[in-house]
């Protein structure tokens, strides 16, 4: 529960809202917050999670919502599912039993393979950002089935620019049986098509960082960003376009290309001190070297109007290009 803030939200969706809370600062804290913005639909339960749900007798409820605390007694962030408190792995059983749907908030650093592995019933996978970086990863858990199989679906919603954005993985094609069943075949989709060397013109396109958190971002290319002769540097890389995007049409960062330089440190060192390069902002897709080596290597400080976009082209030969933000 914490302060409340989630248990108002829910409020006003559902008709009855019970919220649970073991400390009882937050609990006390919590009471005057919901009475100063007049949630009177929300009963608050001063006890652990596990003892709430051994006790409880009451009829299912339509949704169950885990928000574990994360932190140990030091304050030091965890951020694997059986680390918080709850422990959502060992409870999760016993909230399928008294609740339809269970949806489980994670840290966004949690694998969404790993979450499904470990969790009961994983119907869907939920990655939430904003227009810069990954917020939360929320799983929801629903009727029976197996652990340890593949979300049903994955789903990435992000802001840019005050505009919200979803993007679910698309349906298998000529696809027989049930998504969740054992007999599902599928026609797995065209692979996109590689850039076979580095174009000196352009641009590189990177979408949402959920995108590629939810391992979305070649479907992403594939259902939204037909944009005529693009190719991808590599699979889950950039997407490069030999013209701009029209205004609105790609929410997320778009690169002008200047130059494409293989990455060989002391040629690239060369050409980029010839240009007058001193600093630069980095970005990496598919690229195996750590940015602070290659910060060091190169001598170049963080920040200017530059970027050096890194990545791997057909996932082999690394490429630096130099851009600059549209």
């Amino acid at each position: 529960m914490g302060l409340g803030a989630d248990s108002v939200h829910f409020a006003r969706a559902f008709d009855r809202v019970v919220a649970v809370e073991s400390d009882e600062l937050l609990v006390r804290l919590a009471a005057f917050n919901l009475r100063a913005l007049g949630a009177t639909n929300i009963a608050v339960h001063h006890t652990s999670a596990e003892e709430f749900v051994r006790d409880y007798d009451g009829p299912p409820f339509d949704l169950v919502y885990v928000d574990p605390d994360r932190r140990d007694v030091a304050g030091k962030r965890k951020f694997g599912l059986s680390d918080g408190s709850p422990d959502i792995v060992t409870l999760a059983p016993a909230l399928l039993a008294i609740a339809k749907t269970v949806l489980v908030k994670a840290s966004p650093m949690c694998d969404l393979t790993e979450g499904a592995r470990v969790l009961p019933t994983v119907r869907r996978a939920i990655v939430l950002a904003d227009s810069t970086e990954c917020k939360e990863v929320l799983f929801e858990l629903e009727g029976e089935g197996a652990t340890g199989r593949e979300p049903d679906f994955r789903e990435a919603r992000f802001l840019y620019n005050g505009e919200r954005f979803a993007f679910r993985e698309p349906a298998p094609q000529n696809s027989v049986g049930s998504l969740s069943g054992s007999a599902t075949t599928a026609i797995d989709p065209a692979p996109l098509s590689l850039l076979e060397s580095a174009p000196d013109s352009g641009w590189l396109l990177e979408p949402n960082v959920s995108l590629y958190k939810a391992g979305l971002v070649d479907a992403y290319f594939r259902e939204v960003c037909a944009f005529p002769g693009a190719r991808v540097t590599s699979d889950g890389g950039y997407l490069w376009s030999p013209d701009r995007p029209a205004p609105g049409a790609f929410p997320g960062k778009t690169f002008r290309i200047e130059a494409a330089l293989p990455y060989k440190t002391g040629s690239l060192r060369t050409v980029l001190r010839k240009r007058g390069v001193t600093a630069a902002h980095f970005t990496r897709k598919n690229f195996d070297l750590r940015l602070e080596d290659v910060r060091r290597s190169l001598g170049l400080r963080e920040g200017g109007d530059r970027f050096l976009v890194l990545t791997r082209l057909r996932g082999r030969e690394r490429y630096a290009f130099l851009a600059t933000l549209a």
